[in-house]
C-alpha cells in the first residue's frame, strides 16, 4: 500500500481526481431544480475525471488540468477583488475571505498541475 501511495500513477492521476470528484460532489449535492444545468454539466465533469483514472491518454489530464488550473487562477483574482470590497481589511469575515478562499484556489492550482504532471514527463 505505501508504495501505491508513493507512485507516480497515485499523485498525478488519483490524488487530483479525488479532489476534483469531492469538490464536485460538494456542489452537487444536494440537487436543486433551479440548476438542473449547472449539475448536469458538473456530473457529465465528474464522469470524465473518474474515467481519466483508467484512460491512458494523457492528453486528458492536461486538458482538464489546464482548465482547471486557469479556473482557479481566475478564482484567486475573484478573492481578491471580493476581499478589497470589504470596508475593513482587518475584520474577522474578510481575513476568513481570504484565507480560506485562496488555500482553496491554491490547492487547486496544484492539483491541475499534478495533473498535468503525466504529460509533461511522457514530453521529456
Amino acid at each position: 500500500m505505501k508504495s501505491f501511495l508513493k507512485s507516480n500513477f497515485f499523485l498525478t492521476k488519483v490524488l487530483p481526481s479525488v479532489f476534483y470528484s469531492v469538490l464536485v460532489i460538494l456542489i452537487v449535492f444536494p440537487p436543486s431544480a433551479l440548476a438542473v444545468g449547472r449539475d448536469i454539466v458538473l456530473i457529465l465533469l465528474l464522469s470524465v475525471l473518474l474515467l481519466n483514472l483508467y484512460f491512458k491518454k494523457h492528453w486528458i489530464s492536461s486538458v482538464i488540468g489546464g482548465i482547471t488550473f486557469f479556473l482557479a487562477l481566475y478564482l484567486v483574482f475573484a478573492v481578491l477583488s471580493e476581499y478589497h470590497d470589504f470596508p475593513d481589511g482587518a475584520s474577522f469575515e474578510a481575513l476568513r475571505l481570504l484565507i480560506v478562499g485562496l488555500i482553496l484556489c491554491f490547492s487547486s492550482m496544484f492539483m491541475s498541475t499534478l495533473l498535468c504532471f503525466p504529460f509533461i514527463l511522457k514530453q521529456n
